[in-house]
């Protein structure tokens, strides 16, 4: 959040920027920031992201909502904010909250004009609209996580359609809800749009569809591509690669094309669609040793 802090701050300095132009106020800007003398009073919305990181950053439960709490009450509509409280509760209150919190975010944005139809596919590139975009995408990974697999396709499809370049990665989830609902157009249409991409999500979702689909010919060819791009993926899948490992060498926030993190982040995110596939487990043991 430290960039929607320093865009805040960078529009309150443009407010003021007396007779600069927009080009020579945006260098003095940056200026200031990198050298921390920076002299602007900080509005109550970026006093409640500094107190938001610091509700993150606490050691002590009751510490953390305490300051969330404060964050909330410098700006009311910090969803950042009442996303990290709703962290606290259980399960059967999350989707409720989260569905709360999306109508109070959208009423105000509405309000503001953010979803004017000039915005509509730019709302990671909009600071305002980012949280918004965050609660949407806990949203579908809870939905996900419950099995309500058709509720969390709505919302990741509205990721997209209000976020084009998709910042948060949701094409990725998507793909595999297509996979699980066997939509090969849908999937097609989708990797096309972001074609050029290299993730091995939309690998492995074509892998699952065709697999699901009964053509294994198919399939073989789509686990050669996978195997070649990342060994670690079937490693995992038949258990070569332990459990031990895997806790010990993860990294589930960081990862490079090829590494253990990155099958492990991928298999993660297709857990909704491998887990009852008992028999593609079966599936990939056999064939293991044709790839070799």
């Amino acid at each position: 959040m430290d960039f929607e802090k320093m865009y805040r701050q960078l529009d309150e300095f443009m407010k003021n920027k007396g007779n600069m132009s927009e080009e020579e106020a945006l260098k003095k800007f940056m200026e200031l920031y990198n050298s921390h003398d920076l002299d602007i009073e900080d509005t109550n919305e970026v006093m409640s992201i500094e107190k938001l990181d610091e509700a993150m950053e606490a050691k002590d439960e009751k510490d953390a909502k305490r300051l969330a709490k404060e964050a909330l009450n410098l700006d009311p509509n910090n969803a950042d904010a009442k996303l990290f409280l709703l962290g606290f509760e259980d399960d059967l209150k999350k989707l409720d909250g989260l569905d709360k919190i999306i109508k109070e975010t959208e009423d105000y944005l509405t309000k503001e004009g953010f979803f004017d139809e000039d915005n509509i596919g730019e709302f990671y590139v909009l600071y305002e609209t980012r949280p918004y975009m965050r609660i949407l995408y806990t949203k579908a990974i809870t939905l996900l996580e419950n099995g309500m697999v058709k509720r969390a396709q709505e919302v990741l499809e509205r990721i997209l359609e209000l976020n084009e370049n998709d910042n948060l990665g949701a094409r990725y989830l998507l793909s595999g809800v297509y996979a699980y609902f066997e939509d090969k157009d849908s999937l097609n249409k989708l990797i096309k749009k972001y074609e050029g991409d290299f993730g091995l999500s939309f690998d492995l979702a074509k892998l699952v569809l065709v697999y699901k689909e009964g053509d294994e010919k198919k399939a073989l060819e789509y686990l050669k591509v996978l195997n070649k791009k990342n060994p670690n993926f079937i490693g995992i899948m038949i258990d070569k690669i332990g459990h031990d490992e895997i806790i010990n060498k993860v990294n589930l926030s960081y990862y490079s094309p090829g590494d253990l993190s990155e099958a492990v982040n991928m298999i993660a995110d297709f857990s909704f669609v491998l887990l009852p596939m008992t028999m593609f487990y079966v599936w990939i043991r056999k064939n293991a040793k044709k790839l070799k």
